[in-house]
């Protein structure tokens, strides 16, 4: 589940000039615990050619 929160605050790079805006932030409740992240990762294939075919610690 995600939960999107707007807060309104300046965005203006200049000095002394306010410039308002809603800024969205999005908040995850659902978080994988690292366990599950290196195990669903070392399910997947390399991201390049050059790894394919190499064991961690190699």
């Amino acid at each position: 589940m995600i939960q999107i929160k707007a807060k309104q605050q300046n965005v203006s790079f200049e000095k002394n000039v306010e410039k308002l805006a809603f800024v969205l932030s999005a908040h995850l409740y659902n978080t994988l615990s690292a366990d599950k992240v290196i195990e669903e990762a070392a399910k997947q294939p390399p991201p390049c050619p050059s790894l394919r075919g190499r064991r961690a610690g190699t």
